[in-house]
């Protein structure tokens, strides 16, 4: 034996001694033995080829199972085939079944073949029908036309099917098929019909009038598969099939028109349009527009166009869809004739299907804008919404004042239809009407015109974006409660569809640990089960050898045979005990499918995981709007703005990190369950291994399961395997705009010792308070904010065209201010305004520049004095300033004064360019957290100075 198990000569001596073993069986006297010989045999296959001979013997046995089971064992050796020719006219019906089948597997001369289609004659169905197969097997459906007369409905069926199959036998007996097509039974009709199909363009007129015949057929199945075989004979086939017009299924009629306008054939056109002057039925019209639609073919649209006045309402939305679906701008004005129509649903579809005909659609279009009905109204503003119908923009903007004109609509769902279309359209020179329905009576449309709106840049700020900036604090926070109630919903529709897949999940997990553990416990007591007999019956067989001496020695073997029968029966089960318990205990297959479960289980684990998460970020969000709403509910009487903006935006940055961890939560989910299938298909795929090496093992071991294992599969699928719930789609939830703010947009603000420039994002809010964020509110809290106060003021330079801003304190005027610096003067201007009514002017910029150059002075003193220490010094360590050393000035003390207010003072100050002096004044501070700062800050300006003097 190898290294990896026997080799293959070993393989082939075993399979010989089990042959010989067999073979040696043929010659029992039990039938049950000589009928498991052969069924080992066939389990050794080719390899038992040299014992065909004594198994064509067992064809001419007396007991029929025996001969069954030679004709399959023949079969499966794949041997003696003029044998199993004879066998064919055996008495048992099971036995000529048997040898049929065993026939399929081998190469037959001309001559076997037609015997094994005499068959055809057979009184028997089951006889027929192996015959048919095994012809079908070996390639020869050329033969199956002798079982077209048979009397079993299952044989001609099975023989149809099987000739539509092979091109050859199709074609050389398609007469046969146009036969079946008039069948008593529905399948075989069906068969007949599905293989008609498949010769195609090969079809005949015999077959065209067969399957056109089938329109009065009284199944379904069988008048749509002849259907859909004249469509894949067209064209020829094509103009049968208005034929099935006139069924009394719509399916059928839809079908049967679906199927004719997508071979696109004149002939057929012309067959349709004749149907359209006709005196027949409304619904046989109704079938020819949707064919005449479907063909695309815009030369039959005047025959179309002359159905739109008919009485009857389906035909006239048919000629409507058809006219949409050619795309027919020349009959736009036929359709725009329709607005007299007293019918509402034909309007509404006429303007639905203008909008797919171009310029000559838009035009027609107009005459419903002043239709009586809403709902037409609001369908015609839609065909001049190019993000919301066909029309292309190019086409709808030449009639954008009319749309304006409905901003003025007495229905509010035109209203609204109007916003979005402008919106759409770009239409910035009807900005002031727009502005005007921020006091819309209806929310949604004051709602849209913020969304809708076109964009317009923030140099000229429009003045629908003033107006809507005009809306109460109160309706803005009615907006954002709308918004977190959808957002709540969303996220439990979301939760509740994730929730129901664990748990579904959960309970496959649950079953496959139970299935593993149940195959584990049955072998285990299959294998002491068969040990135990073992044992007994070889004690059985040792005790019955115990005889007396004066037995003659024709007696004494006479009783050796049933000893030794039993000591073989204990020696086989022996084997079978060790064959279980090795493949309990080594067998890779089992400890995959252990560590599969276990993998199923993590993963499970690990998606709850990202529910919780997501759920903390929801309870979060949650949190922070209530707090909101009551902070807005406090300042419903006194109408005071102050902190509701700081407010908003901490609720806005909860929504964006739940926004955050939702969207990935949501695409771990999706993950997760793609690995979840693969990992139940996995678990599923070494079940079956299992259970079928299981199989294998008892098959070969014990001879009662040698038929079973052989017919059946050892594995069957779950009846009905647990449905998983769907999981909606998930997207971003984004708040609506605030009304706390006045004016925002992008400046460039000056830091550091360097005074250098960099680009911010500038905020003010309705009551005077400006906030400046290296990024968006949401992302980050700000780096400076300023509130309007006694002593506060601002300064403005035209040439330099920036903007200075002073906090109240008199002594942080010069390290605390704010300067920005606007791309164009009119934005400087702009912002000049809207700061000028909440900031006062400060004293004049000459003034400002001449205190400024003071202070750049002293700084340069204090670099110059740093530039004296030599080089190689050691920078002292900062300290905590001695008492007294910087102390009695009133700069050192208000400093002091504010750091106990503000805990973060050390680190705004070093942002606003402040010395190594002042930030030393922190480093005595009670909070460590400051102290440390204090260090970190004052280690950095030291790195500047050092930088400084480098240069």
């Amino acid at each position: 034996m190898g290294q990896y198990g026997p080799s293959f000569e070993q393989e082939n001596l075993k399979s010989s001694l089990q042959a010989e073993v067999a073979a040696d069986q043929l010659c029992a006297w039990d039938a049950n033995t000589r009928r498991f010989g052969l069924q080992s045999l066939g389990l050794l296959g080719p390899a038992a080829a040299e014992h065909v001979p004594a198994m064509a013997k067992l064809l001419e046995d007396e007991e029929p199972e025996v001969r069954r089971a030679a004709c399959g064992a023949l079969g499966r050796v794949k041997g003696g085939a003029s044998d199993l020719v004879k066998a064919l006219r055996d008495a048992e019906a099971g036995v000529r079944a048997e040898a049929a089948t065993a026939l399929g597997g081998q190469a037959l001369p001309a001559g076997q073949l037609t015997s094994l289609a005499s068959m055809a004659k057979d009184v028997d169905q089951e006889v027929q029908l192996a015959a048919v197969k095994s012809l079908a097997t070996l390639n020869q459906a050329t033969y199956l036309d002798q079982f077209m007369l048979s009397g079993f409905p299952t044989v001609v069926r099975a023989a149809v099917m099987e000739m539509g199959r092979c091109p050859l036998a199709r074609q050389e007996h398609s007469s046969c098929l146009s036969t079946a097509l008039s069948h008593e039974d529905a399948s075989v009709r069906l068969a007949a019909a599905q293989a008609c199909g498949e010769l195609g363009v090969q079809c005949k007129e015999a077959h065209f009038r067969a399957l056109t015949m089938r329109t009065s057929d009284p199944q379904v199945k069988v008048r749509r598969a002849a259907v859909q075989a004249l469509g894949r004979a067209a064209p020829a086939g094509g103009t049968r099939i208005p034929a099935f017009f006139k069924d009394k299924e719509d399916s059928i009629r839809h079908f049967a028109a679906e199927t004719l306008g997508s071979t696109g054939d004149e002939a057929a056109a012309a067959v349709c349009a004749e149907l359209l002057v006709s005196d027949g039925p409304a619904h046989v019209k109704s079938a020819a527009l949707l064919a005449l639609g479907r063909m695309k073919l815009p030369a039959w649209s005047p025959q179309v166009a002359g159905c739109l006045h008919d009485p009857d309402l389906g035909t006239r939305l048919a000629a409507i869809q058809a006219l949409s679906d050619l795309g027919a701008e020349s009959q736009a004005q036929e359709l725009q004739a329709l607005s007299r129509d007293k019918n509402k649903g034909v309007r509404q579809a006429a303007v639905a299907a203008l909008a797919k005909m171009g310029s000559a659609g838009a035009e027609a279009a107009c005459s419903f804008l002043e239709d009586q009905d809403p709902a037409v109204r609001q369908s015609a503003v839609r065909v001049y919404s190019p993000l919301h119908s066909k029309l292309k923009a190019s086409f709808a903007k030449a009639y954008v004042e009319l749309v304006a004109q409905r901003l003025l609509d007495e229905d509010w769902r035109v209203r609204l239809a109007a916003v979005v279309a402008l919106g759409d359209l770009d239409a910035r020179r009807f900005a002031e009407e727009l502005g005007a329905l921020h006091q819309d009576p209806d929310l949604q449309v004051r709602r849209s015109v913020g969304t809708s709106a076109p964009p317009i840049s923030t140099k000229n700020p429009p003045p629908f974006r003033r107006a809507m900036a005009e809306v109460s604090w109160v309706e803005s926070l009615g907006f954002l409660k709308d918004f977190e109630v959808r957002r709540r919903a969303r996220f439990a529709e979301w939760l509740e569809a994730f929730r129901g897949r664990l748990q579904v999940e959960r309970r496959k997990a649950s079953s496959a640990q139970l299935l593993v553990a149940q195959v584990k416990a049955q072998l285990k007591e299959r294998a002491e089960l068969d040990e135990e007999v073992s044992k007994r019956l070889r004690s059985f067989a040792s005790r019955a050898l115990a005889r007396p001496e004066d037995w003659s020695c024709e007696d004494l073997a006479d009783a050796d045979f049933l000893s030794s029968v039993q000591l073989d029966c204990a020696q086989q089960l022996a084997e079978v005990s060790r064959s279980f318990k090795v493949l309990l205990e080594n067998s890779e297959p089992f400890k995959d499918l252990e560590a599969v479960s276990r993998e199923g289980f993590k993963t499970i684990l690990l998606a709850e995981q990202l529910l919780r998460e997501a759920e903390a970020k929801d309870a979060d969000c949650l949190s922070a709007w209530q707090k909101h709403e009551a902070l807005c509910k406090k300042h419903l009487e006194t109408q005071d703005l102050t902190g509701l903006w700081s407010s908003e935006v901490a609720y806005r940055r909860s929504v964006a990190k739940f926004g955050d961890v939702s969207e990935a939560a949501h695409q771990k989910a999706a993950g997760l369950t793609r690995k979840l299938r693969e990992e139940g298909e996995r678990f599923r795929a070494l079940s079956k291994r299992i259970l079928s090496d299981v199989a294998a093992c008892m098959a070969s071991c014990y001879n009662t399961l040698a038929r079973t294992a052989n017919e059946a599969s050892p594995y069957r699928q779950p009846s009905a395997a647990l449905e998983l719930p769907r999981l909606p789609d998930w997207e971003r939830p984004v708040p609506p705009e605030t009304a706390l703010m006045l004016k925002q947009g992008t400046v460039e603000r000056q830091q550091g010792l360097l005074r250098h420039w960099r680009s911010c994002h500038l905020l003010l809010t309705k009551e005077g308070s400006v906030h400046c964020y290296d990024g968006l509110p949401e992302a980050s809290g700000p780096v400076w904010s300023g509130r309007p106060g006694e002593g506060a003021s601002l300064r403005v330079d035209t040439a330099a065209r920036t903007l200075s801003l002073y906090p109240a304190r008199e002594w942080l005027k010069q390290r605390w201010r704010l300067t920005l610096r606007v791309a164009t003067l009119e934005e400087l201007l702009d912002w000049e305004q809207q700061l000028g009514s909440h900031w006062r002017q400060g004293p004049e910029v000459q003034e400002v520049q001449e205190v400024q150059e003071v202070q750049e002075v002293q700084e340069v003193q204090e670099v110059q004095e740093v530039q004296e220490v030599p080089a190689d010094a050691e920078r002292p360590w900062p300290t905590e300033p001695a008492e007294g050393e910087l102390g009695d000035s009133p700069e050192v003390s208000e400093i002091q004064e504010i750091t106990a207010e503000v805990p973060d003072m050390a680190e705004t100050v070093a942002a606003q360019g402040a010395s190594p002096a002042l930030v030393a004044c922190f480093l005595g501070d009670s909070d460590e957290a400051v102290r440390n700062d204090a260090q970190r800050i004052y280690e950095a300006l030291a790195g500047e100075e050092e930088l400084s003097e480098a240069d």
